[in-house]
């Protein structure tokens, strides 16, 4: 409540009231909402094409994952393969070496979690030249 003569118009008798349509805290404050989700999105990720042949000893495979990573390593069949980025984080180069032709569980660990992936499928290199 602010003293003054806001609440009526009779000069000679002063009538205390509210002040209204000015600089009053009530009218300058401005509420702030802040939102904080406790969810976080759950980290996926998907192999391109999830059959791929062998090249000079080599197969290759692309992970995309929903969100940028930092790091990840792969495996299949116990066998270590050779990751590289574009920088984005979330699309990553996958290069095996010395596996040989089937189907395998293809393990992935991003930021030091284990990530669900398909299952890949490695053809032969045989019936191309040069790729023996």
């Amino acid at each position: 409540k602010k003293s003054g003569f806001a609440a009526g118009g009779d000069d000679d008798n002063a009538i205390y009231g509210e002040v209204h349509g000015g600089a009053t805290p009530e009218e300058l404050l401005v509420p702030v909402l802040v939102l904080n989700n406790k969810h976080s999105i759950h980290l996926a990720v998907a192999v391109e094409n999830t059959t791929a042949k062998i090249r000079l000893r080599k197969v290759a495979f692309t992970l995309k994952f929903n969100k940028p990573v930092k790091s990840i390593s792969a495996t299949i069949s116990g066998t270590a393969g050779s990751v590289s980025t574009d920088d984005n984080g979330v699309t990553w180069n996958v290069v095996f070496s010395g596996v040989k032709q089937g189907e395998y569980a293809l393990e992935v660990c991003a930021d030091n979690k284990m990530i669900k992936a398909p299952s890949v499928t490695v053809l032969s290199a045989l019936g191309e030249e040069g790729d023996l």
